[in-house]
């Protein structure tokens, strides 16, 4: 290298004072694929899950793929029946339509469903970053479901979120060369990148496993700093506050993989409490 160039982080977005964040906290329960055991098709992690969101109504739920996943042993050998891949994504979706009462308008679960894709998704195109899947292809209802793209950012009542999928954290840590760091303070130093960088890959050459493409490299620049960064990573869970210069603080999630091999795995619950704006001197 030549020379070294400081690319500085972008601003945060100033919340509306009438957003819903200021008048009550927003809850967001976020969970990260696989969704099923390796060696099963049955979801059983999926729908503890749902049970859990039920109980807890949140605001949002935050599901970051892969839905079908392509290491899962059927789904390898294509064992699925007479189901192809696209089928099993809805029956998955539709079980979560029908256990947080999508189509019941007496329902009290109001909480809306955000889905972030992943490369390992089978039923989608293994490209980073990743566009939003058509939603009509997986929900039936429009109105409480969305999808986002991966990277993606998003607003729950005002608060902004911002997304990535792919496990950044553990390709940036294969790279990065360090010494006399803690395990806790190199995860967060390795989030940081992200932010500071406004950029969802700040990797180059990319990781074998990343997809990318290099042609819309554009769509991984971050247009604002979030509130929250959701980067979820088969590295250990956290939940930190990242001390970003020129920017304030974002509070950074890996909520880890809801199943890691026969076993279920973690899930973060978030709530915002946000202060309202202070009116300025000459308001």
């Amino acid at each position: 290298a030549k020379e070294i160039s400081w690319v500085s982080p972008k601003p945060m977005k100033m919340s509306a004072p009438t957003s819903a964040v200021f008048a009550k906290p927003t809850t967001a329960v976020i969970a990260s694929g696989p969704f099923s055991c390796a060696k099963d098709l049955k979801y059983e992690p999926l729908n503890d899950l749902l049970d859990f969101v039920v109980a807890e109504n949140p605001d949002a739920l935050i599901l970051c793929g892969p839905l079908v996943d392509v290491e899962n042993a059927f789904i390898k050998t294509g064992t699925c029946g007479d189901l192809d891949f696209d089928d099993v994504a809805l029956n998955v979706t539709q079980t979560i339509e029908r256990k947080l009462g999508f189509n019941d308008g007496d329902s009290k679960i109001k909480t809306k469903v955000i889905y972030v894709p992943s490369v390992r998704d089978a039923m989608l195109d293994a490209v980073f970053p990743q566009p939003a899947p058509k939603r009509e292809s997986l929900f039936t209802s429009s109105t409480r479901a969305y999808v986002a793209s991966n990277p993606g950012t998003f607003e729950i009542n005002g608060a902004v979120f911002s997304v990535v999928s792919h496990d950044i954290l553990k390709h940036l840590s294969a790279q990065e060369i360090s010494k006399g760091f803690a395990t806790k303070e190199r995860l967060t130093r390795l989030a940081t990148h992200v932010v500071s960088q406004a950029n969802a890959y700040p990797l180059y050459p990319a990781d074998p496993s990343a997809c990318l493409d290099a042609a819309h490299a554009d769509a991984l620049a971050l247009d604002v700093t979030p509130d929250v960064l959701i980067l979820p990573s088969d590295l250990k869970t956290f939940a930190e506050v990242l001390e970003v210069s020129d920017v304030g603080k974002v509070v950074c999630v890996n909520p880890g993989r809801l199943a890691r091999g026969d076993l279920g795995g973690t899930l973060a619950k978030l709530v915002v409490h946000a202060k309202p704006p202070t009116p300025s001197a000459s308001a």
